[in-house]
């Protein structure tokens, strides 16, 4: 007996010492195939590695003093999982060098245990706001001596440990001039746009600049300058799974199994489309204006819009701004809503109240009305009238106002079948699905795994919807 379990002592023992040796060894760890955003990695189950790990990606870097330092790629989600290998998901993309064969693997478990080695900076930084105006003067200093790609280190740790919104100019203006130095224009460009994103008057002295950098410079301000534009604003939702369904088990039989969904990375619009939008549709190609019920255009939520009339906006603007615009699937709109802690509403799990979202108040006339509630308005609210309801992207009125049109045909067994990675519904049916619920509304619709539907050809005061692209 005493044999057994010293021979099962050693063998555990010595499966230690392997997993610990692949996870210590990081030149070992190595990406060996990529097939679009999917990444094949040298480490498998014997290895330790199991699904749903996550980890980084780097190339290696030799500094003209002989140092090497890693260059960030990606980030992964390990997907599946065989004996000596392991196919992983990249969740997010930072705008640096591809990932490729051959780069560095490090799984998250090292990345943790290695900053709990790392010795405290309170000692030398104030805050957060103090280590990223650091970070970006040490990125211009490597610019100055011709480190191009130690600057762009400094600058995306600046942009992604700390980020400062007085900076974000700053920073994606030296990102840009840096990759425009390693001649990686689509970079450069990348980060040009999101500078004109965020300021699209932004001037620069050219005296300072390159010949070649300001000619870009100029021709992405002229796209922005003349891009047609009604006054969208996107948020991004980052890659990466979240749990989608009731993880409360609180409401109807559709909203369950909850099941893990992965999605790529992609944008919704911060608010609701106002009537201001649509109306600009209209006028361009000769429908008939939506009635407001005399509650006020502007930027009000558009009301009386049937799926139909959402997707030809969407098509519109596609037209008009050469993007891939369209109506969120329900899992994009469920993941903008509540992001990847489960929570029951879009701002948490506490009880809907006058501050955080438009629904059925003491200002409706209705039996179902929560007479202890007082949210400013009996019907439709602005949109954005409630930021302290946002979602954790910083999505507005994802809860109440107007329920809002998705993509997906609406099937109460869906989620028996729908697939894991980009579910885009089911491929026909009926009904639309509709989320979120509206100021017509008590609460129970207003929590974001609640599923509702309509017929497409339903256009009411209490339905609208926003819109989504592709990052």
């Amino acid at each position: 007996m005493k044999k057994h379990i010293r021979s099962a002592v050693i063998i555990s023992f010595s499966l230690f010492l392997i997993v610990s040796l692949i996870f210590s060894q990081k030149k070992d760890l190595r990406v060996v195939d990529v097939s679009g955003d999917t990444i094949t990695i040298n480490a498998g189950s014997v290895h330790g590695v199991k699904d749903g790990f996550t980890g980084r990606t780097f190339i290696k870097i030799t500094q003209s003093g002989g140092q090497n330092i890693r260059f960030p790629t990606g980030l992964f989600e390990v997907i599946s999982v065989s004996q000596k290998k392991c196919q992983a998901k990249i969740t997010r993309m930072s705008h640096t060098d591809p990932v490729e064969e051959n780069q560095i693997v490090t799984f998250e478990q090292e990345l943790i245990e290695s900053k709990k080695k790392e010795p405290s900076r309170s000692k030398y930084m104030n805050n957060g706001q103090s280590e990223g105006k650091s970070l970006i003067e040490q990125g211009k200093e490597n610019y100055k001596k011709g480190r191009y790609r130690e600057a762009i280190i400094n600058f995306l740790e600046a942009q992604q440990k700390n980020p400062i919104k007085d900076k974000e100019e700053e920073i994606f203006l030296n990102l840009s001039l840096s990759y425009y130095a390693l001649n990686k224009i689509i970079r450069a460009e990348e980060n040009l746009n999101k500078l004109f994103r965020i300021n699209s008057s932004k001037t620069i002295n050219e005296i300072d600049y390159p010949l070649g950098f300001i000619e870009i410079y100029k021709k992405i301000k002229s796209e922005y300058e003349n891009r047609f534009d009604i006054g969208i604003e996107w948020v991004e939702i980052p890659s990466g799974s979240f749990q989608m369904g009731d993880n409360f088990n609180e409401g109807n039989s559709d909203e369950r199994p909850v099941h893990s969904v992965y999605l790529d990375a992609y944008y919704i619009s911060k608010y609701e489309v106002t009537f201001d939008q649509y109306d600009t549709f209209c006028e361009e190609t000769g429908r008939n204006k939506p009635d407001d019920r005399g509650w006020g255009r502007g930027d009000r939520p558009v009301i009386y819009v049937d799926w139909n009339d959402a997707k030809d906006f969407c098509d519109w603007l596609s037209q008009k701004t050469g993007e891939d615009i369209h109506l969120p699937t329900e899992a994009q709109w469920e993941k903008a809503a509540r992001g990847t802690d489960q929570r029951r509403y879009p701002w948490g799990n506490g009880e809907p109240n006058g501050n955080r979202v438009n629904f059925a108040d003491i200002n409706t006339d209705f039996k179902w009305k929560d007479k202890s509630v007082n949210d400013g308005y009996k019907y439709t609210a602005p949109v954005g009238s409630y930021p302290a309801g946002k979602s954790p992207y910083g999505v507005h009125d994802m809860a109440g106002n107007v329920w809002e049109w998705c993509q997906d045909w609406y099937d109460s067994d869906y989620y028996d079948y729908s697939p894991s990675h980009n579910p885009q519904g089911p491929s026909s049916g009926s009904p639309r699905v509709t989320r979120g619920g509206s100021w017509y509304n008590n609460a129970s619709p207003l929590r974001s795994a609640y599923r509702y539907s309509f017929t497409p050809s339903l256009s009411n005061s209490s339905v609208g919807f926003r819109l989504c692209k592709e990052k």
